[in-house]
């Protein structure tokens, strides 16, 4: 629901996601409770800024594990399919 058809001004958007058991369970166990929403929150900060400098590229690099989100803000350029190759992965 977008900012503008709201009609409670109290309400606050939400995300939920599958995940699986183990995965939240670590959750969990690492992460406490009143620490979760601002680490989703900068997950999502993280994506969005990806996206704006590279596009659906930078999403499809780092969902197949060869750029980190944290690795964009070191790129200087346009992020392009030049910046990685299959044989290397980024840490």
């Amino acid at each position: 629901m977008l900012k503008s058809e709201r009609k409670d001004p109290r309400y606050r958007n939400r995300l939920m996601i599958e995940l699986r058991d183990d995965q939240i369970e670590q959750f969990r166990s690492m992460i406490p409770w009143g620490m979760q929403k601002i680490i989703f929150q900068s997950l999502v900060d993280g994506l969005i800024n990806a996206y704006n400098k590279g596009g659906v590229t930078a999403l499809t690099l780092i969902t197949s594990n060869h750029l980190k989100i944290q690795e964009l803000a070191k790129l200087g350029e346009p992020l392009t399919h030049a910046h990685y190759s299959k044989e290397t992965k980024i840490d």
